[in-house]
């Protein structure tokens, strides 16, 4: 008996067919923009902790843009979890805002930076092209910067540079912040993008290249919200450092980072 003309044999081995038919599976789902199970239960259970946390603080805050911030996004959430597909937009009764002019509306009434970044965060993590936007990216990162100049400005105090000004005026140095003591120069770098992923190597390499040819500089330090690059591309970023300079990588995504991004620029001091 032969087999149909058709139909593709399948690799030896219950655990071979098992692969090749997950793989078919992932390929399928990724085609038809569905998110995986863990992908699912994870942006559920963020969206009911950010919705039951902004329903707790429209009662206890007079501050409305973080709370409803926090209702907003945490709905959000929960629909893209239990409708278990990817979104690029969605429409708000409210006027029918898409949901990228919801971001920037929100963005742009923050009351404070720690308020900008939670939305930029959540927003980012729902739908990562919302950085696409202009306007939305520039925000985001603004307000970054902002909560991690203002971290080191309580660790650091009066040793902490601030040279983005002359950023603005076209002379980037290659970091946004500097740390001095006793003569010793650390730039910190701030970047900003999706919570969920590795941070681009190739972001780190531009850094790492524009700051430590300045021969003032003594280390750079690159805060980023995102995880850092493989152990593999890692070591390549590292082995670009200059002999005799210092580099670190410090995930901050929230204040249970800080001690670390203390640490970090203290070892480098």
């Amino acid at each position: 008996m032969t087999a149909p003309i058709n139909r593709p044999a399948e690799p030896p081995g219950r655990i071979a067919r098992w692969k090749v038919r997950r793989r078919e599976r992932a390929v399928q789902r990724a085609a038809a923009g569905k998110l995986a199970p863990t992908a699912r239960w994870t942006l559920g259970l963020t969206g009911a902790a950010a919705l039951g946390a902004g329903a707790v603080a429209v009662f206890i805050t007079q501050v409305e843009a973080g709370p409803v911030a926090l209702i907003t996004v945490g709905a959000v959430l929960l629909i893209i979890a239990v409708m278990g597909r990817r979104i690029t937009s969605m429409s708000l009764v409210d006027g029918g805002m898409t949901f990228e002019e919801r971001v920037e509306q929100r963005l742009s009434q923050a009351d404070s930076s720690e308020q900008a970044y939670e939305v930029a965060t959540a927003a980012t993590t729902v739908a990562p092209e919302v950085q696409k936007n202009e306007h939305i990216s520039l925000m985001s990162h603004a307000a970054y910067e902002e909560v991690i100049a203002d971290r080191l400005i309580s660790l650091f105090g009066t040793s902490v540079i601030d040279p983005r000004e002359d950023r603005r005026r076209g002379s980037w140095r290659g970091y946004d912040l500097l740390v001095t003591r006793e003569g010793k120069r650390v730039g910190v770098e701030i970047l900003f993008g999706d919570p969920s992923r590795s941070v681009d190597s190739s972001r780190v390499r531009d850094r790492l290249h524009h700051a430590l040819i300045q021969p003032d500089l003594d280390a750079l330090i690159i805060v980023c919200n995102q995880r850092e690059p493989s152990r593999p591309s890692f070591e390549r970023l590292s082995a670009l450092v200059p002999q005799g300079k210092g580099f670190q990588y410090v995930r901050w995504a929230d204040d249970t980072d800080t001690p670390a991004l203390w640490q970090a620029v203290e070892e480098q001091l």
